[in-house]
This record gives C-alpha cells, structure tokens and sequence, in this order.
C-alpha cells in the first residue's frame, strides 16, 4: 500500500502487515504490543528531529524487519545530524525513565539494541557519521558492525546448546545477510 501526506510517500508492504499480525496473534504475554509501540515511539523520534532540523523525509517505508526513512537532505551540521540519528534512543531512553513496568523494560531495550553498532542501526549510523571525515578509520564501523554479529553469533550458538533456542543465531544470520547486502551497495 502505497500513499502520500505532506510531500512523503509512506511504502507499507504486505509483508510488514502479515509480520505485525501474525507477530500480535502469536504473542501470549502482551509484550508485542509494548515493543510495537516503543517502536513507534523510536521512529517518532528521528521525524520530531527531522522537523525541527528542516529536514523532513521524503519516503518512509515499512517492510518487514525494516523501517526505512529517506531524507531530502541532511541537517545543517554534523551535531544536529548526530541527534537526528539519536533522537529515536533519546524518545525510547525518556519513556523508559518516566514509565514503569513492562513499558519501561521494552524501552529501555530498545534504545540498547539500537545503539549496538549493527549494520542500519542508530549505533552504526552514528559511528559511521563521526568517522566519516578520518580516512583512515572509515572501515570501522563495518569492522564494529562485523564484530558485533560475530559475538552475538557466539551468544546464539550458546543459547542453541543451553536452552535449544534458535532466534538469536537466526537474527545474527539475518544481520550478517544485511551487511553483505550493505557492502554490496556501497
């Protein structure tokens, strides 16, 4: 489903919509419906940034695992572009300081994972951003990105032996592929 509001068009794919769905009706605890809205709050986030930086998006995309946001053009400086990419932790790190309970857990989290430096995350947007002018380190956060996966990778192939839980180990599989995919379009 594609539309447009305010000079943006909004992609939501299929599969985005059958992910949520089947995401909620397979979600026993409730907690899904928490990260659902961390989530939302996360992305609100980057756009209440992108307002007050004047640089509004011109495509925002859902699909599943994804959620894209295209800008027209970047903030003014390099600081405002650093709180651009942090204003999505900045919103989750708040809820989670003012809220309680599960809310609180599920934000928190959040903005964690979000500042690991994995390939589209904020962490390695972020990184990328300050090493971009220092040729000699522009490969780190690819490096920092690979470690990453290797030591979670490390983390799922315990969780698979101990508890006999594959996700984390099909996560990491599915960042590594994310990241070829990444190298293969820079």
């Amino acid at each position: 489903m594609t539309f447009n509001f305010k000079k943006c068009q909004f992609v939501i794919s299929p599969g985005f919509v059958g992910l949520v769905t089947i995401l909620l009706l397979l979600d026993t605890t409730g907690v899904m419906g928490y990260l659902l809205l961390a989530i939302l709050l996360h992305e609100s986030g980057h756009l209440v940034c992108m307002a007050l930086f004047d640089c509004m998006p011109s495509k925002v995309c859902l699909y599943p695992f994804e959620i894209n946001i295209a800008i027209r053009k970047l903030p003014a400086t390099r600081w405002k572009h650093c709180l651009l990419i942090c204003g999505g932790v900045l919103v989750n790190g708040c809820v989670a300081v003012v809220s309680g309970g599960t809310f609180q857990t599920v934000n928190f989290f959040l903005a964690v994972f979000h500042l690991l430096p994995l390939y589209s995350l904020d962490g390695y947007q972020l990184i990328k951003l300050l090493c971009d002018p220092i040729q000699s380190i522009a490969r780190l956060p690819n490096l920092l990105s690979l470690f990453s996966i290797v030591l979670l990778s490390l983390a799922g192939g315990w969780m698979v032996c101990v508890h006999h839980n594959p996700l984390l180990l099909l996560f990491c599989l599915y960042l590594g592929l994310l990241q070829i995919r990444s190298q293969r379009h820079t």
